[in-house]
């Protein structure tokens, strides 16, 4: 090792990055060759927000034990904004339905459902909009992320 990155300072690796990876275009495309999906649950996080009421993370955790019990998909990771939460998972590409369904029920179930917006990353610079979108609405990730 070289005298000068002895005496750098090791910095952690914000936490925001693991859930950025899933969007970036080498990682999206090494989980659609493995007939992976992203799937996006979005939580508006405005100061009077019921989802502070659900333990944050931990939310994350009780949906992904909802799909591993519905064989629909696993949690990856979390990006939680002032406005905004953001949870990442990965879904088989047969059970990106299946997924989307035991979401919006589980989400229904807590009355989470009106503030949540369930997306599904097309690209990696676009998320298709499956509720409450009555049309799919696509959306540039840019736009998405940074509201």
């Amino acid at each position: 090792m070289c005298k000068s990155a002895q005496n750098k300072p090791s910095q952690p690796v914000p936490i925001e990055l693991a859930a950025a990876e899933n969007l970036a275009p080498f990682f999206f495309r090494t989980l659609s060759r493995l007939g992976l999906e992203i799937v996006v649950v979005r939580f508006d996080a405005s100061k009077d927000s019921p989802i502070f009421e659900h333990g944050g993370a931990a939310l994350a955790e009780k949906l992904e034990q909802d799909l591993q019990a519905n064989q629909a998909g696993q949690f990856d990771s979390s990006y939680f904004t002032l406005g905004a939460h953001y949870h990442f998972f990965h879904v088989a590409r047969a059970d990106l339905g299946r997924a989307m369904q035991a979401l919006k029920r589980y989400l229904e179930a807590r009355g989470l459902l009106e503030i949540t917006t369930l997306l599904h990353a097309e690209s990696p610079t676009e998320l298709r909009e499956w509720f409450p979108g009555e049309m799919a609405e696509l959306i540039e990730v840019s736009e998405e992320v940074t509201a």
